[in-house]
């Protein structure tokens, strides 16, 4: 089992952080750069800065973007391992983000291991089309 740290969004949080967990980051794009972030109102730190400190485990990186395509074209070079994907209905959790369709276009343009947490209700009839988009 690996711990995973949720919203390690700054260079000091992640220099404070044991290495042997793993991180959950939220990723945005500014411009050309990509950036590290949450609130799109709050300063950003620039993304290939914050991973030259990082020396931890497993990276979950949460894309918070429009565009998203291009995105996930440049996360392919950015040394991640897989791609997190958080898709919520706004039946299992009151949020909505992607859907079935958002996940076969990000298939289209990454070979990196999507890792999609379903919060969707109910799962059973959605399944079988998640993982047939990727």
């Amino acid at each position: 089992m690996e711990i995973i740290a949720h919203r390690i969004n700054s260079i000091n949080k992640l220099k404070n952080l044991n290495t042997n967990f793993g991180v959950e980051v939220d990723i945005r794009a500014n411009e050309k750069d990509l950036i590290i972030g949450h609130d799109p109102f709050s300063d950003y730190i620039n993304f290939k800065d914050w991973l030259s400190f990082y020396k931890h485990g497993t990276l979950i990186l949460n894309v918070k973007e429009n565009d998203l395509e291009n995105k996930v074209k440049s996360l392919d070079n950015s040394g991640a391992d897989y791609i997190h994907i958080d898709v919520m209905d706004g039946h299992y959790v009151d949020n909505t983000s992607f859907g079935v369709e958002t996940i076969k276009k990000i298939r289209k343009v990454t070979s990196k291991i999507l890792d999609v947490h379903l919060m969707v209700k109910p799962v059973q009839h959605h399944i079988d089309d998640y993982i047939e988009a990727g």
